[in-house]
């Protein structure tokens, strides 16, 4: 074929197909085919006005507008070759943009030298297998779900996060000059671990102004529109609290009408108002709040016929059962993740039966129980004391807490799988024995109308073992024993077995009332109680039993209402025989000499003598006959 051959071919309009295209000439059409515009006509199902462009005769291209038969670069490149284009004013424009375009080139070139020198001098090495992990681009749609899901993945954490948002209010006003708080926090959160992150954020500018910096008994969260919380939804995680508003009636109230300042954040997203007592944080300190605190004028989020804040309420609940549904109660309301991502193992657990004696309080647990549930325990434990290791354990769909006893006295990892399971049920035993003496304490003070703080309540509990054998061929993990360990165990003692105590999730914040041998007075209401509590336990028991090491946090009671849930307490008993941490006479020598009594032990009637009532002398702890384990009096 000719050069002028293989020209007209090009500037003809021709398709692949005979009759294909106008087969029009277009002298400056530089690529074979069709036409601009019979191209585009292809592409559209008659659509007439697209038939009404004209064309450019020169190279073919097709406009709504073209001013005449040609396009502006034909009739640019026409001037050019037939020299209608030679005055200097032309030629200098023509130039000068030429000039300027050498130089943003010369520019970006320069960039490219500069970069590729740094990155010669700092050279970032590939991981080493990036070259056999080239994938597809994933196929899941670009979604809220997905993304919120992606976000998730960029923290490092798995499972449900929901966005908090808080404003600072100080009587009654958004502060100016205390920072609004803004993070995603994971759904399993208890919420007082919540509010205490925020105050850890917020105190980094109220200890600018003051020398004692907010804890939790200061300070309290009411929605964004100064409402009040759900009964219970407090001492919850954050993600049952969210979904128990989210399904209320009343859900608009709560999620709608947010500050504009968070209106634009994606996912599960709450927005709150954490309000200063001032009055509670100058009791507690004795110092004056900071007065260079700058107010906004407004009260709180919400327009001004928003009503005020209505003060918190005390829940009283009802003494709790000590079976699996009650327990489930108190953990939490949606895990984020069934089972765990992390480490687990899947294990089948034995569930003991536990009966607390009305009369008596005597407490009988049992093995021969067929209850059997399966769960997921972390290989790993995520806290640790002086004494147990605490694991993370999903038993039918809902998280617990998983102890066992690593540490009594003779050095870390020195304890028998016996011995775990005599302190395991010593632990258990205080727990439902303290349950039955707090019962009786409410009972006394409703006797002589005595005023208590009605919320506190012993932690519920489940005692569990491991069942080797049926779905597993060895102990798991966690339990930090070996499977020839186990069976020398169980050579010498048939009844061994891998044994754990279940709690519900508690947070992380905690109030000390006493301590080993230390039982000191204090002022508050809360307080008062504890100190009274153990006094009227002293009196009840003949002298023969002593509360000590008590601590709570904020959760739920077995009906869900708020509760300052006791656990890990210790005992002190005459025959020394309680478990971990007793110390015998000496703990109860402990509390006659530092226990002072105030008004409500006055008022409870209690006296030096015990109640006519009373229980008899502890016996020691026993195993009985059929695996049956019982305490009397304790």
């Amino acid at each position: 074929m000719s050069a002028e051959t293989e020209q007209l071919s090009i500037t003809k309009c021709t398709g692949a197909h005979p009759g294909d295209g106008c087969a029009g000439e277009f002298p400056r059409k530089d690529y074979e085919g069709l036409c601009a515009k019979c191209l585009m006509l292809e592409s559209v199902e008659n659509d007439p006005a697209e038939f009404q462009r004209r064309q450019c005769l020169d190279c073919g291209a097709a406009a709504r507008f073209l001013p005449g038969e040609q396009c502006g670069t034909c009739r640019r490149l026409h001037k050019q070759e037939t020299g209608e284009e030679d005055d200097l004013l032309v030629a200098s424009d023509r130039a000068f943009g030429q000039a300027f375009q050498a130089k943003m080139q010369a520019g970006k070139n320069k960039k490219k030298i500069l970069a590729a020198a740094k990155t010669w001098m700092n050279p970032q090495p590939l991981p080493a297998t990036a070259w056999r992990e080239i994938t597809t681009p994933p196929t899941a749609s670009l979604n809220t779900e997905t993304l919120d899901h992606l976000r998730n993945i960029a923290r490092r954490k798995e499972g449900r996060f929901i966005n908090v948002n808080v404003l600072p209010v100080f009587e009654g006003k958004l502060l100016i000059n205390l920072p609004s708080f803004s993070q995603a926090i994971h759904a399993d959160t208890p919420v007082p671990d919540v509010v205490q992150e925020i105050l850890e954020f917020m105190n980094g500018t109220w200890k600018q102004e003051s020398s004692e910096e907010l804890i939790l008994q200061d300070v309290f969260l009411l929605w964004h529109k100064n409402q009040n919380f759900l009964p219970g939804a407090l001492e919850g995680t954050l993600g049952g609290l969210y979904d128990s508003h989210r399904t209320d009636y009343n859900a608009s109230a709560y999620f709608q009408d947010v500050p504009p300042r968070w209106k634009n954040i994606r996912g599960e997203s709450v927005c709150f108002n954490l309000n200063i007592d001032s009055s509670l944080f100058e009791s507690r300190t004795g110092i004056q709040a900071p007065s260079s605190l700058e107010s906004s004028g407004k009260r709180g989020l919400s327009d001004a016929t928003q009503e005020p804040p209505r003060k918190r309420c005390r829940e009283t609940v009802m003494a709790p059962g000590f079976d699996f549904q009650r327990v489930s109660s108190q953990v939490l309301d949606r895990p984020s993740v069934d089972p765990p991502s992390k480490s687990t193992t899947p294990i089948l657990l034995r569930v003991a039966s536990l009966q607390v004696g009305c009369d008596d309080g005597e407490v009988t647990i049992q093995w021969d129980s067929e209850d059997k549930r399966e769960a997921f325990l972390d290989d790993v434990p995520y806290a640790s004391g002086k004494t147990k290791k605490v694991y993370q354990i999903v038993v039918d769909g809902k998280s617990y807490v998983a102890k066992r006893f690593y540490e009594i006295g003779r050095g870390d990892g020195l304890v028998s799988i016996d011995e775990n399971t005599v302190q395991l049920t010593n632990e258990m035993i205080r727990l439902a024995k303290g349950q039955w003496f707090l019962d009786k304490f409410y009972e006394r003070a409703e006797e002589t109308a005595t005023s208590v703080t009605t919320d506190f309540r012993f932690s519920e509990g489940l005692l569990v073992q491991e069942i080797i054998g049926e779905s597993a061929s060895a102990p798991s993990p966690a339990a930090g024993q070996s499977l020839d360990a186990f069976l020398d165990s169980v050579d010498q003692n048939p009844d061994s077995a891998i044994t754990w105590l279940l709690e519900p999730l508690r947070a992380s914040y905690v109030e000390k009332w006493s301590g080993t041998l230390e039982h000191p007075t204090h002022s508050n209401k809360a307080g008062k109680t504890m100190d009274a509590f153990v006094h009227f336990c002293f009196v009840y028991s003949q002298r023969s039993l002593v509360f000590a090491d008590l601590q709570s946090t904020r959760g739920r009671s077995p009906t869900g209402k708020a509760a300052s849930i006791l656990f890990d307490v210790m005992t002190h008993t005459i025959l020394e025989d309680s478990g971990v941490g007793d110390h015998g006479q000496a703990g109860i020598d402990a509390i006659q000499k530092s226990h002072r009594c105030g008004a409500m032990c006055h008022g409870l009637e209690m006296g030096d003598e015990p109640e006519p009532s009373a229980v008899e002398a502890q016996g020691s702890t026993r195993r009985k006959s059929g695996r049956k384990t019982a305490s009397k009096g304790r």
